[in-house]
């Protein structure tokens, strides 16, 4: 079993052109899931969110507001499932 991730492991340190994509799986900061997926460690995932409260804090302190966008696809997308047009509201 473990020879088997070591050796995906191989693969994308060889294949990756990013040297930081290539220290982070190095030093087991995210794991290789599905085809172009990572799966974050539990330390990287507490960095992560001590950064996101420092970000809060910093924000709250400056009087400015947070957002969260989701992810924006092509129209082109959303017209062929006919999922462009909004109804009409009246």
């Amino acid at each position: 079993m473990y020879g088997n991730i070591m050796k995906i492991h191989e693969i994308y340190f060889t294949k990756s052109l990013l040297i930081t994509l290539q220290l982070m799986l190095r030093n087991g900061l995210i794991f290789p899931g599905a085809h172009g997926t990572f799966t974050t460690s539990p330390y990287l995932t507490r960095v992560v969110e001590k950064l996101q409260r420092l970000i809060d804090w910093q924000m709250q302190s400056l009087g400015a507001q947070k957002i969260i966008m989701p992810c924006i696809a092509a129209g082109q997308l959303w017209k062929t499932t006919s999922k462009y047009e909004f109804p009409n509201t009246a």
